[in-house]
Formats: C-alpha cells, structure tokens, sequence
C-alpha cells in the first residue's frame, strides 16, 4: 500500500497546485487542533528550514471545499464508510524558480484527464502555503486497489518522473486505513507526516 499511495498522491499534488495562484484559495482552513501548531512567518517567504511536514503553516489555506462521491452534498462533510478506506496525505516541498513552475504547468491537463471519474475516489482536498512554498494533499480512496487506473496511467508515470524537478527534496507521503472519518483529517495528516521516515523526494 505504502509504494501505491507515494506515487497517487504525489500525482495528485502535481496536479492540482502547478496552476494554483492567490486567487484561486477560498480562505483559511479549520484549525487542526493539538496534533499540529502553526509555523512562523516573519513577512515574504519563510526559510524552508524553518517548515515542516509536521507543522501546519501559518497562512495554510485549502482549495475550494472537499470534494468527492464520499462527500454528503448537504453538509459538505464525509460520509460514513461502508467499512474502511484508506487516507493519504502528501506533503510537497517545492521549487520556486521559474523551470520548475513550467514542468508544473506542463503535467496538468493530461494528469487532470486521467484522474477524471476514476473510480473509487471518495474524496480530496488540497492546500498551500505561500510562506513555506509546499502543497498538501488529503484523500480518501474506497481501498488499497482503487487508485491502480490512475497510477498506471501514463499521464502518471510523467509526473513521477518529474518530481525531482519540482520538489526542492523533503516531499514525502503518509497512508493509513481506517474506518473512523474522524482520521481523515488535516489534524491526522500532520500528526502521520511528522513520524514519517521517508522516503522522500
């Protein structure tokens, strides 16, 4: 499970923060409580040394809403799982310069056409730090074999092997599978990500 999740979930990120800009946040995410504290910024970009994967960012703000079948259209939160899924988290540390951001815009479409309708995704929700330049990634899958389609797609195997172009080295993925929704959450993520020992990329 561990070696599919590392390779869904970085193509996830891929693709849904190379184009992302300022204008595209719906505002600040929900506090993740105990298992996560913000990190500092003192204005502009914060030293990459002083973030972390374990660290929620300070202007951490999530892209639209969660989203996904497994998603109660009336409250905008997880349904019950019929059993357990399976949650993933990606932590994305990445480039700034400007060859980077174009193999970020490069990957987008084909990676957006593959993910489309595939089957077993329940749900995902992504967010950015500007002051730290990472991308965080939150899904729920139906279990261990749903995300095979896309990550036997080529559009997929592109993106893996870009991301030593666009991650600056401290990227890494965490999966765990649960019954509870309660644990697939920003708070359990970061908690998950900070006792993760790699690899990274």
């Amino acid at each position: 499970m561990k070696t599919l999740q590392h390779g869904v979930l970085f193509g996830l990120a891929l693709l849904y923060f190379g184009g992302c800009s300022s204008g595209d946040t719906t505002g600040e995410a929900t506090s993740t409580g105990d298992a996560a504290t913000s990190s500092t910024s003192t204005g502009g970009t914060t030293d990459p040394a002083a973030c972390s994967r374990g660290t929620i960012e300070a202007d951490f703000t999530t892209f639209d809403k969660l989203a996904g079948p497994g998603v109660d259209a009336a409250t905008g939160e997880l349904s019950p799982f019929p059993s357990t899924a399976v949650v993933s988290s990606t932590y994305l540390a990445l480039k700034g310069d400007p060859a980077a951001q174009k193999r970020f815009g490069e990957l987008m479409g084909p990676l957006s056409k593959a993910l489309q309708g595939q089957a077993g995704l329940l749900a995902v929700q992504l967010a950015r730090s500007k002051s730290c330049d990472t991308a965080r990634t939150l899904a729920v899958w139906k279990d261990e074999e749903s995300p095979l389609g896309f990550v036997m797609s080529a559009p997929h195997a592109a993106a893996m092997a870009s991301v030593g172009d666009v991650s600056r080295g401290e990227s890494v993925v965490t999966s765990w599978e649960t019954s509870d929704v309660e644990e697939a959450t920003w708070a359990s993520a970061a908690k998950r990500l900070s006792a993760q020992d790699g690899p990274y990329y």
